[in-house]
């Protein structure tokens, strides 16, 4: 049998879902669901001011939620109404998320920041310090949910070897030293001078055994005075993502944006979130271009008989600028070139020639690498304009990121 309350009029027996009563029609009253038990208090983490400052540098916001999931909740009571106003601090919530909806990001991560300073004396008082979390919930999820909308870098794609490690050297440049390459990597005359010539830093060897690889490091640094390092997959997507400059000039600023394709339109450029800064102390160079191959789908007689040709290619000059504190890549085509002294202003591609050479003018003490051609190492893509592309973007991730970890 259905349960019932009885009218608070006639006092018969009606079901409780009725706004009104069945037998005289007099309004029912509002039903309140039994509040639930308060939730378990959950402890303050000791670090957690370190945590939101980590999570807020390395921009995961997982991490926020965790540290927020540490924080004590005030018990909910959900309440069911009929024909009853809406709660007015429902209400004055609902109107708080709205009006984050229109802040930039900028101003969310401001405000997140002043929150975590303010619960960063938690260990004095505990309950204010969750109070500053809670009111900063709604910033949090207002943030993540701008984040989502905002321009990122291109999805980061390595080369697909199936070896897990890699052996990355600095080579002599000097075929004289073939004989300590062999030596100290334990490879044969020919796979050494691969190595001994070049001018920049590659993979010299690819295995599964670490151990066997760092060997050889060891024995490379020792021997010919010369950066060895083994990389894997984890350490080279740990070095940071670069911006892309759209303008660098001499004396400054640079402007930087982050993008989601290293060639964007022309029209797009204006729109990118961009920012100008001054230039930073440079650390590294790394000088080189990457190849894009061109195809072309051709069709046979049947509709599902076709099959991709090579229609060419191209090459774009990229230097990637690393310094401590991130990456800029500089893409010619894109990049604007001002004032530096002895560039040709007359064409793109003769400027981008010359750059390399006036960066090392004017930043006498960087470490700069030899050209480096990277070609395309996975298969062809269709780009959102139709073309279909194979380009040498993740072996230029590749080539930069280890450079870094060789150098810096």
């Amino acid at each position: 049998m259905s349960p019932t309350v009885p009218c608070p009029a006639c006092g018969r027996p009606t079901a409780p879902h009725r706004a009104t009563c069945m037998y005289c029609g007099a309004t029912m009253p509002a039903l309140t669901a039994v509040p639930p038990a308060p939730a378990p208090r959950k402890e303050l983490p000791k670090d957690l001011d370190k945590a939101f400052q980590r999570a807020m540098l390395h921009g995961d916001m997982r991490q926020l939620r965790q540290v927020l999931d540490g924080a004590e909740s005030k018990p909910v009571v959900v309440e069911r109404t009929v024909g009853r106003p809406r709660d007015p601090e429902a209400s004055e919530l609902e109107a708080e998320v709205a009006e984050l909806a229109a802040v930039p990001v900028e101003e969310l991560y401001a405000r997140l920041s002043q929150a975590v300073v303010q619960a960063g004396s938690w260990e004095d008082d505990a309950r204010a310090a969750a109070d500053v979390l809670r009111q900063a919930q709604s910033t949090i999820e207002q943030l993540i949910a701008g984040l989502d909308d905002v321009e990122s870098p291109p999805l980061l794609v390595l080369p697909p070897f199936r070896q897990p490690w890699a052996l990355f050297v600095a080579p002599p440049g000097d075929d004289s030293r073939l004989r300590d390459v062999a030596e100290a990597l334990d490879v044969d005359l020919a796979t050494a001078r691969q190595v001994a010539v070049l001018g920049y830093p590659r993979a010299a060897l690819r295995s599964a055994d670490r151990a066997d690889l760092e060997a050889r490091a060891e024995r490379y640094r020792q021997a010919l005075e010369l950066h060895a390092r083994v990389l894997g997959e984890p350490e080279l997507r740990s070095q940071p993502a670069a911006r892309l400059v759209l303008s660098l000039a001499a004396d400054g600023p640079w402007r930087s944006a982050v993008s989601s394709t290293w060639e964007p339109d022309s029209s797009v450029i204006p729109s990118l979130s961009a920012r100008d800064e001054a230039p930073p102390t440079l650390r590294l160079v790394v000088v080189g271009e990457v190849t894009i191959a061109r195809y072309r789908e051709l069709r046979g007689r049947r509709k599902d008989d076709g099959r991709l040709s090579s229609h060419g290619d191209r090459r774009l000059r990229v230097l990637d600028l690393h310094h401590d504190d991130g990456v800029l890549r500089v893409v010619e085509g894109v990049t604007q070139l001002e004032g530096w002294r002895g560039l040709d202003p007359r064409s793109s591609a003769l400027a981008f020639h010359g750059l390399s050479e006036a960066l090392a003018a004017r930043y006498p003490d960087v470490t700069m690498t030899g050209r480096c051609i990277c070609r395309p190492t996975r298969q062809p893509e269709t780009r959102d304009d139709g073309r279909v592309e194979a380009a040498g973007w993740p072996a230029w991730e590749e080539h930069s990121r280890a450079c870094r970890a060789l150098y810096l």
